[in-house]
């Protein structure tokens, strides 16, 4: 079979006219339209058949073939946008990994973002919880994560025994019987400053009055039959936590097996000293143990990573751990480092942070600052590229010779070299070149119109585009500066979060199934013209 690749060689002001109205959103428009009437001929058989195929090497694509497929899914951006879409693996448990890369696709995961989230939860009050979990939770900064767990866990119980401790139960993959497959136990922090100065206590080694309730809790969680116990907090909230996984859940026959992992942020960590209680020091010597102990988490078998029965994270310069020191293995984040307030807030672990992001995405599921990064600029974004199955790191994840980004947005497939994208005069074709042994000829002469050529004639003859130079960046989402915090919605202690920057309640779209380009078009958003990686093309 061969492919045809032909320039159209119309009269000269037809040419003049395109060139000059599209040379600043095509840069090398001219170099596609001026291009040797000489032929360009390469054997796919040679260069693209996957047998051919190696890590160090890949098919060497002619730049005027290139050009020409990506100057046609610009012309189509409707089209590109539903084949990204389309390209979307599915989520059966809807954790964040697709069922390519899921170890246990109909069982959520729950990763140090969903414990993230859950301890942010802890601090609203059950009229709240109960708002939100009925599918009414636009007014909060949190909008995007609690919009990922709402339909996917429920509220199991929300407590306030006294003492100022409180904590919430959430439980997911309820089973036919009233057990369910996760239960995390998250514990609210200090509610006063001054409480929490009190509080300091905990340094010299003394057990806070709230751990007396622990065991009422681990009978609520009992009741619940549950395969997997999760434990989060943030500062005393992360004491209790702590606490509870090395003594109370400790205490328990059988409940070691059934306690996964914990997560802690700006915790007050367990400290001893001579005379504190037997049942303190071996708590707090089994929390450094389980600080130290590596689990190989593979639920995404495309991200296999390290983490430990317990991780806790500080915000560098915080107090608490000023005051009372940190575990092991501790993990800090410095992007705050010479601030010298709002380190302590819990809320300072949603903003935008290059390692932030490493530690609390899973899979697609990442805070919208980052919902239009593009990692290896390959033109999908990396949340695209999560839901699709491609590699966020490879910009020809095939090694096929062409760019993920252009085979998907051309309705190919960036997960096989043996299936790549034509261009012919009907539009595109996409070859499988496992069922065509046939070598492609791509070639370029002045015999016959090419299609994309009269793509450009009939924009030429359109209504002129509105495309302003300062509007060509294609970013669907604001940043987090540019609507101030509402501390009254977040109900985080004032005290806590007094300098938290803001968090964008609505701009979740990139990690919404039911985002649609219409939508994208109604809210006013830009689309990029001037990139032909087509950053343009965004969910």
């Amino acid at each position: 079979m061969i492919n045809t690749f032909t320039k159209h060689t119309a009269s000269t002001h037809i040419v003049d006219n395109v060139l000059a109205k599209y040379a600043h959103i095509y840069p090398n428009i001219s170099k596609l339209m001026s291009a040797s009437r000489a032929e360009t001929t390469f054997e796919p058989n040679l260069e693209l058949h996957p047998s051919a195929l190696s890590a160090s090497s890949k098919p060497s694509i002619p730049a005027n073939v290139i050009k020409a497929l990506e100057d046609y899914a610009a012309q189509h951006q409707q089209q590109s946008f539903d084949n990204v879409k389309s390209a979307y693996k599915p989520d059966t448990d809807k954790d964040g990994i697709i069922d390519l890369h899921d170890k246990n696709p109909n069982m959520w995961n729950v990763s140090d973002r969903d414990l993230r989230i859950f301890s942010s939860l802890s601090y609203q009050d059950k009229t709240k919880l109960s708002t939100y979990f009925n599918g009414k939770y636009s007014d909060s900064p949190y909008a995007q994560q609690i919009k990922e767990v709402v339909d996917n866990w429920e509220v199991l119980r929300t407590e306030s025994p006294g003492s100022g401790l409180d904590y919430v139960i959430f439980g997911n993959g309820k089973n036919a019987d009233g057990s369910y497959d996760n239960v995390v136990i998250a514990f609210r922090g200090t509610s006063e400053f001054a409480d929490l100065t009190a509080d300091l206590r905990l340094a010299f080694g003394d057990t806070p009055m709230q751990t007396a309730y622990l065991d009422q809790a681990a009978q609520y969680i009992e009741a619940y039959k549950p395969k997997n116990v999760y434990s989060t907090g943030h500062s005393l909230g992360g004491y209790l936590a702590e606490y509870f996984v090395a003594h109370t859940i400790q205490s328990r026959a059988g409940w070691d097996d059934m306690f996964e992992r914990s997560a802690l942020f700006n915790p007050a960590v367990l400290k001893h000293h001579g005379l504190s209680s037997q049942t303190l020091k071996q708590a707090a010597d089994l929390a450094n143990k389980f600080t130290k102990t590596d689990m190989i988490d593979d639920s995404d078998k495309s991200n296999i990573v390290t983490k430990h029965k317990t991780d806790s994270y500080i915000i560098s310069g915080e107090f608490v751990d000023k005051f009372l020191g940190r575990y092991d293995g501790t993990t800090s984040f410095d992007f705050k480092k010479g601030q010298l307030s709002g380190l302590h807030a819990l809320s300072s672990f949603f903003e935008k942070d290059d390692q932030l992001k490493e530690e609390f995405s899973q899979g697609y599921r990442m805070d919208y600052h980052y919902s239009n990064d593009d990692r290896d600029q390959d033109g999908l974004t990396d949340v695209m590229e999560k839901r699709i199955g491609s590699d966020i790191n490879n910009a020809d994840t095939d090694n096929d010779g062409y760019a993920d980004g252009l085979e998907i947005h051309l309705g190919s497939d960036a997960l096989a070299s043996n299936i790549i994208p034509t261009l012919t005069e009907n539009g595109i074709q996409i070859v499988d070149l496992n069922t065509n042994g046939n070598s492609t000829t791509y070639s370029i002469d002045t015999e016959q119109p090419m299609a994309l050529m009269a793509e450009y004639r009939e924009v030429d003859f359109a209504a002129p585009m509105a495309i302003e130079s300062e509007a060509v960046e294609s970013s669907l989402f604001t940043t987090e500066l540019e609507q101030p915090l509402e501390a009254e919605e977040l109900s985080l202690p004032s005290e806590l979060s007094e300098t938290d920057d803001s968090l964008e309640a609505a701009n979740f779209a990139a990690n919404d199934s039911e985002f649609s380009y219409e939508t994208a078009l109604d809210a006013g958003f830009a689309a990029n013209l001037e990139a032909p990686q087509y950053e343009a093309v965004v969910m």
